[in-house]
């Protein structure tokens, strides 16, 4: 893994631990693309290198692929105002970061983080943008040499898209929003972080789109999740099925509040179609056979160790 790896997305909650994962390794230089000059300060001890701009500066998406030896791509975007918005952050860009590492003398490798959600696209418009990114990433040219990892669900310390369960766990009880008979596999960051720092020196995985998760085979239902929160908090908590009825109308509110001048919510029309979706179970093919990487947190221990880093930061 030595050498000068660029990075996108190093300021959001699974990028903070991946650059912490890959400067483990003292022979790893880091070029990080951040959008905020501010932000520089932050990863002064880590990063050798800072390009300021935006996945949308083609100047600063060149400079940032420059000489580098691996390119990880992690920015992108789960809430946008329109299906437009999406292809533009997550789809567009990549294509335009691909193209650029592509055409380089010596192009790097480039590992795109995508997500499970891509293997559905035609659920939501963030699942069609991530296929399209995939797409984008495959059809680069130039010889590059490429690998798209594919997380599901992603938790752990510092994550705020989880903490509202935790939250409802502390009191008792957890909302299901998915169907009762829905399956879905899970990833503690740290493993995520791992598994990416891992794929960036192996040419196994050359041209290939692999799925990853906890090692769970059958994934978790909203029952273990549920459990595991209890846990994790300590209560003994009630699983409460929300009807569809209401999470549609919930998705409604939240698609009339996208036409305000604010910051777009994640829970859309698309978003209740994933979250119904009753297969998100990771299938992780030969993957194994092909690399070193092995999850090591499963399910109840990461709940434990995220409900831990909520209090002690006194987030819960």
């Amino acid at each position: 893994m030595a050498g000068l790896i660029a990075v996108t997305g190093a300021t959001g909650f699974i990028g903070r631990r991946l650059v912490r994962s890959l400067k483990a390794d003292p022979s790893v230089r880091l070029r990080l693309l951040l959008r905020r000059p501010d932000q520089a300060a932050t990863f002064a001890e880590q990063a050798s290198e800072v390009v300021p701009g935006g996945l949308d500066d083609a100047g600063a998406l060149a400079r940032l692929v420059d000489g580098a030896d691996v390119v990880i791509h992690l920015a992108g975007a789960v809430a946008a105002r329109s299906r437009r918005a999406f292809f533009a952050i997550n789809a567009d860009a990549t294509a335009r970061l691909a193209g650029l590492a592509a055409r380089r003398p010596r192009p790097p490798r480039f590992l795109l983080v995508s997500s499970l959600a891509a293997r559905a696209p035609d659920l939501s418009a963030y699942a069609a943008s991530k296929q399209a990114a995939e797409q984008a990433v495959a059809e680069a040219g130039g010889g590059l040499a490429w690998t798209i990892v594919r997380p599901p669900a992603v938790y752990g310390p510092g994550d705020r898209a989880t903490l509202p369960f935790f939250r409802a766990a502390s009191r008792g009880f957890v909302p299901i929003l998915g169907r009762g008979d829905g399956r879905f596999s899970t990833l503690f960051v740290d493993d995520l972080a791992a598994a990416i720092a891992t794929f960036t020196d192996e040419s196994a995985l050359d041209g290939r789109t692999v799925e990853i998760d906890d090692g769970a085979a059958r994934g978790h239902d909203w029952p273990d999740m549920a459990q595991a929160a209890g846990d994790a908090v300590g209560r003994n908590v009630r699983a409460i099925p929300v009807p569809g009825v209401a999470l549609l109308a919930a998705a409604a509110a939240a698609e009339a509040w996208r036409l305000l001048p604010l910051r777009p919510p994640v829970l859309s029309f698309g978003k209740m179609r994933e979250l119904r979706h009753p297969d998100w179970v990771v299938r992780p093919g030969d993957l194994f056979d092909r690399t070193a990487w092995r999850p090591h947190v499963g399910l109840t221990s990461g709940m434990a160790e995220t409900a831990r880093w909520y209090r002690s930061n006194g987030w819960l």
